[in-house]
């Protein structure tokens, strides 16, 4: 993920994923990072060896790094003006830049404003954790980019609702919870054969 954002490359990768591995990396990244904080966290088990090694490398799955690469991935696509100005009808092409062209730059931008959301749901920021998706169109629609990928879908609405909860926005966060089952209750057949089914 560190290649994509990095900033010292003489251009954009000429490179093409499917749009699910790219947000299964996205989700995987955030989700070692939490399992690994975690682990961090609970000191009971852990010989003084492990708790040294901790000690020792108190950057490693840093916070702060973790959120600077994926502000990285959606600065990089510019996919914060890309949405802006596609809510607002304009011409998305001119913003996007060279990176923000390519879809794989794009949709990793996105995915990492997701990412974000979920990062600040997290970390307790939840008004920060809503700002995230400024721009993005929440409505249950084809056209949302999200909604390519089921399990990018429902991690958007669970983590919206979530901060809509916890800022006390209980009827936002009704609305949210009943828009992403309702989707569910009709694409039930549909999702029944996927993996991620028992999660979801």
């Amino acid at each position: 993920m560190c290649a994509v954002a990095s900033t010292d490359s003489d251009g954009p990768v000429a490179l093409e994923l499917p749009v699910q591995w790219l947000w299964d990396i996205t989700d995987e990244f955030i989700y070692q990072f939490q399992v690994f904080c975690q682990y961090r966290s609970n000191l009971a088990n852990k010989s003084e060896e492990e708790l040294e090694r901790l000690r020792d490398a108190a950057q490693i799955w840093n916070v702060q790094t973790v959120m600077n690469i994926l502000h990285s991935l959606a600065d990089k696509a510019n996919i914060v003006e890309q949405l802006r100005v596609g809510r607002e009808g304009g011409n998305v092409v001119e913003v996007a830049g060279a990176y923000g062209q390519l879809n794989l730059y794009k949709m990793l931008g996105y995915f990492s404003l997701i990412g974000l959301l979920r990062l600040h749901c997290m970390l307790g920021d939840y008004y920060l954790a809503l700002r995230s998706l400024d721009y993005m169109d929440m409505e249950l629609n084809k056209k949302a980019l999200f909604a390519r990928v089921t399990a990018c879908h429902i991690t958007a609405f669970y983590y919206v609702s979530f901060a809509y909860i916890m800022l006390r926005r209980y009827r936002d966060a009704a609305n949210t919870l009943s828009s992403i089952l309702f989707f569910l209750s009709r694409t039930r057949q549909y999702h029944s054969r996927s993996f991620q089914y028992d999660q979801v």
